[in-house]
């Protein structure tokens, strides 16, 4: 059952360090595009671009390209996962093995989004994907949908 009563002062800690980190990840990414735009002048509105002298600055740029699919697969996932894990909360799991899958999944976007920059060979990305899916977001979804079942 998902108890309001699980909420532990150690619980939320945890939850807000985690997230925390993965805010900033997002946030970072953002600026990184930004800068990227910045130093290759490739801007994507012309209002943007006309501040730069000419509107043909207003283009594509394949760097600037790959960090915004960054953050939008970020904002795409980390999200959704935070919804989960503070569902998970209302489960009442042990502090130290929410903490080990709050920073595993953690880990794990950090470094997909590093093998994404970085361009590294297949599957890396879809194996980092997964074992975040697989091994953490899931099991925890499975543990809040069989609580509200018990419920």
């Amino acid at each position: 059952m998902l108890r309001i009563e699980n909420i532990t002062n150690e619980l939320v800690s945890v939850y807000a360090f985690f997230a925390s980190i993965l805010t900033f990840e997002i946030i970072v990414m953002s600026f990184l595009t930004g800068q990227r735009r910045l130093k290759t002048l490739s801007f994507a509105n012309p209002e943007d671009a006309i501040r730069r002298g000419d509107t043909k600055y207003c283009r594509l740029n394949p760097e600037v390209e790959r960090l915004r699919r960054i953050v939008r697969n970020d904002v795409e996932n980390i999200p959704t996962f935070l919804v989960t894990s503070f569902l998970y909360i209302l489960t009442g799991p042990r502090a130290s093995y929410f903490a080990v899958l709050m920073g595993l999944y953690t880990l794990l976007r950090i470094l997909y989004s590093f093998a994404y920059a970085c361009a590294f060979q297949s599957p890396t990305r879809s194996v980092l994907y997964s074992f975040g899916l697989y091994f953490v977001k899931l099991p925890m979804l499975v543990t809040v949908f069989y609580n509200c079942l018990l419920g």
